[in-house]
């Protein structure tokens, strides 16, 4: 069975407006910004700050940012809370943030005396509350009067997990709408640090883009998104929809190939991972197969962690209704290889897309989409 999205709204690095945000990814332009004392050049982040709200002792930036856009789009779907609805949550797990930690660490000696004096009560009282990992999730939920059943789930990946929870919900008829959430930052030093030692992210002075023959490692990025989902024939009459027909989640190391056996086989144009990291991107050319256009969000916004998937569906999905490609941002050299990168923005005629990311260590995740 395939459920319909009703409503969506992103926070990116692009922008927040969807529309905005487009006509911007169709010209190909990167949504990158000059890197402050980290050891990369550029990175995807979101400008600015949510306006000051009473949740902010218990969210984080990017999770206050998720949860603006999850009451932009539980508006405008029109749908009454209740308690045959409800909310999936992904979020890129709980991190330490040195911003926090380091004023209340840098002074501490050997041993356990002093310890507040030396730094600890810097730290503020509701700091291991901000760091829980559903606020974001009952806090949507409270503030919309959501109160059917629901998920967190943390990962690198778990946007996706997200989005294959709330489907099965919808088709199993548990609930009869579902707010998908996701957010996550890769911009933090700590995280850019280990990105970085790992060979993930892009250290040089120019950044090429993924399945060019000079990739060498994407660029950290962050966002926030929100669906609304209900089954089709629950669709409001007249509303412009894109169905997504499945998703899956992949296992540790669980191949493309393997995991493209449980979706429709018939796609029109891919948006792929974009690892930028040659080996990488070769191995999904190869697993894919096939002469689909090969597009690539992650090439635009910067790797997004745990909201890959949704900005996924959001930006395809609108590709696919309105007819046009998103071409690959800086891809100057294709390597050699099948499926054909996007070099320029081009009117297309598609109506199915298959839209894979990636976490760490090795989890895949695909979306099939189609648009009536």
């Amino acid at each position: 069975m395939s459920v319909v999205v009703i409503a969506q709204a992103w926070r990116t690095a692009a922008g927040h407006v969807v529309d905005d945000v487009m006509e911007q990814l169709w010209t190909g332009t990167p949504a990158h910004h000059r890197a402050q004392g980290l050891p990369v050049n550029v990175v995807g982040s979101v400008e600015g700050s949510p306006p000051a709200a009473r949740t902010d002792r218990f969210v984080r930036r990017m999770g206050a940012w998720c949860l603006h856009a999850a009451q932009e789009a539980w508006m405008t779907s029109g749908i009454r809370a209740g308690e045959r609805a409800g909310v999936y949550l992904g979020y890129g797990g709980v991190r330490a943030h040195w911003d926090d930690l380091m004023p209340a660490l840098q002074h501490q000696t050997d041993g356990v005396t002093l310890l507040w004096e030396r730094g600890l009560r810097t730290l503020h009282p509701y700091w291991m509350l901000n760091n829980l990992s559903n606020n974001v999730h009952a806090l949507a939920a409270q503030a919309l009067g959501i109160t059917g059943e629901g998920m967190t789930t943390g990962g690198a990946n778990a946007g996706a997990v997200a989005l294959c929870q709330a489907i099965r919900a919808l088709e199993t008829r548990a609930v009869d709408a579902a707010l998908v959430m996701a957010h996550d930052s890769l911009v933090a030093p700590e995280v850019v640090l280990d990105m970085c030692g790992r060979g993930i992210l892009n250290t040089s002075a120019d950044v090429a883009g993924p399945y060019d023959v000079a990739s060498a490692g994407g660029v950290a990025g962050e966002a926030a998104a929100a669906l609304v989902l209900v089954r089709q024939e629950d669709a409001p009459a007249g509303m412009r929809v894109q169905g997504v027909t499945s998703a899956v989640a992949g296992e540790p190391h669980e191949g493309i190939a393997r995991l493209l056996q449980r979706l429709p086989t018939h796609r029109d144009v891919v948006d792929g991972m974009g690892a930028a990291q040659r080996l990488t991107d070769d191995g999904e050319r190869a697993a894919l197969g096939g002469s689909s256009p090969l597009t690539s969000l992650q090439s635009l916004l910067g790797n997004t962690g745990a909201a890959s998937a949704l900005l996924q569906v959001i930006a395809v999905g609108q590709s696919l209704r309105l007819g046009r490609l998103m071409p690959v941002a800086k891809l100057r050299n294709v390597a050699p290889g099948p499926l054909r990168p996007v070099v320029k923005a081009a009117a297309f005629t598609g109506r199915s897309a298959l839209c894979l990311s990636s976490g760490s260590p090795g989890l895949v995740s695909a979306i099939h989409l189609e648009v009536p």
